[in-house]
């Protein structure tokens, strides 16, 4: 009943638990059903002993978890075509999880940067200036997210803008687990301001704006 792909996955867990050297193991694993379809299933394998502490015989519990690895898999799927960069990282900024778009921004592959922490993408300028501030109060619970922009250095040395938005993941008990930012590259939108800004200081005539009140802006 073990579809054949899986067939075998776990056979050192069941000769750890003949040993003695587990009382129990859970795995996930794919079964196929007698109409050749594969079905997922939380596995939970454990041993009963005789008096001389021999292994007489399994007791296996499984549970159909079909929909949730559907429901994972959709997510999964989600997360690597999102048109906006996504990074997990843990409290203290260390990176666990990004999606390809977050990769193009940066320039780093999936596997460097998991090796490396926000500190290290982010420029030195702009480094934890958001910790003391909106981080602690997202961590604390008295707010759900916050964005900001930030300049991040790319792997070929680029200085690009990145518009970020940050939440966090908690346990059940409301503990926070790890950070989740949305990351979207605003370098262009940037540089149109700052040529709008340049153009607006450096006028050879006089510009003003105000309000419909007349109130002086600029």
């Amino acid at each position: 009943i073990v579809h054949p792909s899986n067939f075998g996955a776990h056979r050192d867990k069941f000769e750890r638990l003949v040993r003695g050297e587990l009382d129990s193991f859970s795995v996930e694993q794919l079964f196929m059903r007698k109409d050749g379809s594969g079905v997922w299933v939380a596995r939970m394998v454990s041993g009963v002993r005789g008096s001389t502490g021999r292994l007489s015989y399994f007791i296996q519990v499984v549970q159909d978890i079909s929909a949730r690895r559907a429901a994972e898999e959709r997510e999964r799927a989600m997360v690597q075509q999102a048109p906006v960069g996504i990074e997990h990282s843990t409290l203290d900024g260390r990176i666990l999880q990004v999606n390809p778009k977050f990769c193009e921004i940066t320039g780093y592959s999936e596997q460097e940067l998991l090796a490396l922490s926000n500190s290290d993408i982010v420029h030195p300028e702009d480094r934890g200036r958001e910790r003391d501030g909106l981080m602690r109060q997202l961590l604390a619970g008295e707010i759900p997210s916050f964005t900001t922009e930030k300049r991040f250095v790319r792997k070929d040395g680029r200085t690009i803008w990145a518009r970020r938005t940050v939440s966090v993941v908690r346990s059940p008990a409301g503990e926070p687990l790890y950070l989740v930012r949305l990351v979207e590259d605003v370098t262009e939108r940037m540089q149109a301001e700052e040529r709008y800004r340049a153009t607006f200081d450096h006028a050879p005539v006089g510009i003003m704006h105000s309000a419909l009140d007349r109130r002086i802006l600029h």
